[in-house]
């Protein structure tokens, strides 16, 4: 959605300043200006915006993984070296898909 947002408004900052380009009379450019290109800029803001929102929530997501997985080693130290462990270890919490690492090289050996 934000990507067509983007594309729709880049579109009509294009017609508002090819309409506006054809004439130096600045009674025949104004419509051109009002209608497209204004609009325009206001679609490629908005969906920039979008865009930025998208990847602070996507950011946030991964920072709440990683503190579960923070949580699950500090939890496991604390828990002392002879005694079992509360919870899964921290090489068996499941990792984010763009985190991948082999089992077992994560945590104390």
């Amino acid at each position: 959605m934000p990507w067509a947002l983007v594309a729709i408004g880049a579109a009509l900052l294009f017609v508002g300043y090819w309409g506006a380009s054809d004439s130096t009379d600045p009674g025949r450019q104004l419509p051109y200006l009002a209608s497209g290109t204004a609009p325009g800029l206001s679609l490629v803001l908005c969906g920039a915006a979008l865009l930025i929102r998208t990847e602070h929530e996507k950011d946030r997501a991964e920072v709440r993984h990683l503190q579960a997985r923070f949580d699950a080693l500090l939890g496991w130290l604390e828990s002392g070296p002879t005694a079992e462990p509360s919870g899964p270890p921290p090489s068996e919490v499941p990792l984010g898909k763009d985190l991948d690492a082999p089992a077992g090289s994560v945590g104390p050996r």
